[in-house]
């Protein structure tokens, strides 16, 4: 019954226009309008698409997939941070952007950490981190302490040379270490809040 009201309106109109131009100056009833019919399209949420591997995903995947990448951005501007601290030769008080990127045990191993660096006879040479090459994958076994993501840290810094503080003289180079870091949301931010590092003789993606 919709098809037929719709053609026969579509009829009416086109007679009436064709009425219209056979007649002269007289004044004509305007023509009947066609009814409008309006078709509502049901609303489609697409898939989310995901990079690793490419294609359409779950939320959940995409949620991860994110949360993987915020991790690894935060990693990278704690990083840093962290080598400008190290190349320095350590830091007393701990600088005031620790409390940006770690919390709980991890941070208390840097403030720790950094008086220690201050002791020490040695440093990495300047723009170290520029000669470090670094892997970073999501971390696949069980998180502790209610951290949301993991990342493992593959940091080869087997180029970089360890110099004397007083001399200047290498001494030494950096090493090939696994780092796996725990990530958790605090004040709205990931922060590590768990960390281990382990020298070892080669770091491949699992």
């Amino acid at each position: 019954m919709l098809r037929r009201v719709q053609v026969f309106a579509a009829l009416a109109v086109l007679l009436a226009l064709v009425l219209a131009g056979c007649q002269s100056d007289e004044s004509t009833d305007p023509s009947p309008a066609a009814p409008t019919v309006s078709k509502t399209m049901p609303s489609v949420t697409p898939s989310p698409t995901c990079t690793d591997p490419p294609g359409p995903c779950s939320d959940y995947d995409y949620e991860q997939e994110q949360l993987f990448e915020e991790a690894k951005a935060r990693y990278m501007e704690y990083l840093k941070l962290f080598a400008e601290v190290d190349e320095a030769g350590g830091a007393s008080p701990a600088p005031e952007w620790l409390d940006e990127y770690t919390a709980e045990g991890y941070k208390e191993i840097h403030v720790a950490g950094f008086v220690a660096a201050l002791k020490s006879d040695f440093k990495p040479e300047p723009n170290a981190l520029k000669k470090m090459k670094l892997s970073i994958y999501k971390l696949r076994e069980r998180l502790k302490d209610g951290a949301e993501i993991g990342l493992r840290v593959c940091s080869d810094a087997r180029a970089v040379k360890a110099i004397d503080k007083k001399t200047g003289e290498v001494v030494g180079h950096g090493t090939l270490t696994e780092q796996k870091l725990h990530f958790k949301r605090i004040g709205g931010k990931l922060k590590i809040i768990r960390g281990f590092e382990e020298e070892v003789k080669s770091c491949e993606a699992t």
